[in-house]
């Protein structure tokens, strides 16, 4: 069983499956990366060493933003928004849509979760 970053990979499943389980992969990045080392989409986990598993871990850190880093960088990106008073920030903090979605008669749950933030 190998461990990248709190994801644990069984030593059972799919390579595939277990690379998208990583925040900020999906399916397409994975068969991306695995078609880059030489792997088939069907390949398993038990078919990896060490020495190739660790190559894998240092392109994904290398080339890509995955798991707390990628969080942080989101996160850092909505703070910007709000903290120059930005029409998306305002959105993200009364919840609501930032993108030009409808709320008239759509998304119902985006309204109704919305909580009134009183500054005294």
């Amino acid at each position: 069983m190998y461990i990248f970053k709190e994801v644990k990979f069984s030593s059972r499943g799919l390579l595939s499956s277990n690379f998208s389980r990583i925040y900020g992969l999906g399916y397409s990045k994975s068969f991306h990366l695995l078609e880059k080392f030489g792997f088939n989409r069907l390949s398993w986990v038990k078919a990896l060493n060490l020495y190739r598993f660790n190559s894998l871990i240092f392109f994904l850190k290398r080339f890509y933003m995955t798991e707390n880093v990628l969080k942080r960088s989101v996160y850092l990106n909505i703070q910007k928004k709000i903290n120059i008073n930005n029409y998306a920030g305002f959105r993200h903090i009364s919840n609501l849509p930032t993108r030009g979605q409808r709320t008239h008669t759509n998304a119902k749950t985006s309204r109704s979760r919305k909580i009134l933030k009183v500054k005294v």
